[in-house]
């Protein structure tokens, strides 16, 4: 997914060698993303994600791995608070990883800041942080002229989630539902989580990956397939959430997509 407009961003320092990129602020490192071998098991597991539509789709060039201390602390601290304000234990916060999203936003603050969803768009769920776990997905957000590319790995806390009705939409979202602490919604059969605190996402991997020739025509034929959308005016199921989905001082309506 990519939420990302063109705003003024701070500048890094990046120093490049064969297997690390180190991204500093003057003399300070912030973070590092190391180079995975083929071998290593973090690499095939994404080699062989990118590879479920077929072998001539797209694939996996390198794989760096992100360490970045300082989002690592805030992302466990978000953690804590969601579990307390839930009454369980940090561990028992529902965790999402192999979550995809692309950016148009210079990678080096990405992975130096994290996403931020002061800098997003309002999407189909509202102004938030998106990710899916459909890897075709998040590449459409590039230009179609690109056939090199960068895609991030995300995990996510997103706690307990409203589950939207399929081909439904929420953009008065500025925040999760009452009682919520994520959206996940399905459009055209693919899966988008949404979150609305920076700190409940983290990049795990830079992936650099080639668009082969097949890729044109499985990902039309993916994303473009005709949706079954709900009535013109949808509301969530009693087993989803209460009829007042968005918070107090937004619009409570939901609409099908059309």
């Amino acid at each position: 997914m990519s939420t990302f407009i063109t705003i003024p961003q701070k500048t890094y320092d990046t120093v490049m060698t064969n297997s690390e990129w180190i991204i500093m602020d003057g003399t300070t490192t912030i973070c590092t993303a190391t180079r995975l071998s083929e071998q290593d098991v973090d690499f095939v597991r994404i080699k062989q994600q990118f590879r479920q539509y077929g072998d001539n789709v797209f694939e996996a060039v390198h794989v760096y791995r992100v360490c970045n201390p300082e989002l690592e602390k805030r992302y466990e601290t978000m953690r804590i608070v969601m579990s307390l304000q839930s009454g369980i234990e940090p561990h028992q916060v529902v965790e999402k990883h192999g979550l995809y999203h692309s950016t148009k936003a210079p990678l080096a603050t990405i992975v130096a800041e994290g996403l931020d969803v002061a800098k997003s768009k309002i999407g189909l769920f509202g102004t938030g942080l998106y990710c899916t776990p459909s890897p075709i997905k998040s590449s459409s957000y590039w230009p179609i002229r690109f056939n090199r590319r960068i895609m991030l790995e995300m995990s996510s806390l997103i706690g307990n989630a409203y589950i939207c009705p399929p081909n439904t939409v929420c953009k008065a979202l500025s925040c999760a539902p009452c009682g919520f602490d994520s959206v996940v919604g399905m459009i055209n059969g693919q899966i988008e989580t949404v979150v609305y605190n920076n700190a409940q996402l983290i990049p795990r991997f830079i992936i650099d990956y080639e668009v082969l020739p097949d890729y044109a025509d499985v990902a039309t034929r993916i994303l473009f397939q005709p949706a079954h959308t709900n009535s013109s005016t949808a509301t969530p199921s009693s087993a989803t959430a209460s009829p007042n989905v968005c918070c107090p001082s937004q619009s409570s309506v939901i609409n099908s997509v059309v």
